[in-house]
């Protein structure tokens, strides 16, 4: 897809995705997946620069996106959980009404929208 087709914001210009080096050193110590790092790649698209916590992008979504099935997307949600680059802040649920809610989730290489620097939480495991 070229980028022209992307939406642009109000100054004419398209988004990106900003990652340090010392993010993808990690992902080589940590040994993440070449899937979970896509997955990992498709929340911070998500991230609009307000909105860290609040992230979500449905395992279904995240499988068609990715090409593969919307259970074997929680192994890799988890994954990413687990090695510390993203945390829960809202789990998924079932609402009154039978339509469900995605799990939220904050991008520990972010600051948080109240102003909290990072926690980096993969540079502990």
């Amino acid at each position: 897809m070229c980028a022209k087709e992307y939406k642009q914001d109000k100054r004419g210009k398209t988004r990106f995705v900003r990652l340090d080096y010392s993010l993808l050193h990690e992902w080589e110590r940590l040994a993440l997946s070449p899937t979970a790092q896509a997955l990992l790649l498709r929340l911070c698209m998500r991230f609009n620069g307000k909105n860290n916590g609040r992230i979500y992008l449905p395992s279904r979504e995240a499988g068609d996106a990715l090409g593969i099935s919307r259970n074997t997307v929680c192994k890799y949600y988890q994954e990413l959980e687990t090695k510390g680059f993203i945390v829960a802040t809202r789990r998924a649920s079932l609402g009154l009404e039978g339509k469900g809610r995605a799990t939220e989730w904050r991008l520990t290489h972010l600051h948080a929208p109240d102003g909290t620097p990072p926690t980096c939480d993969y540079r502990q495991k």
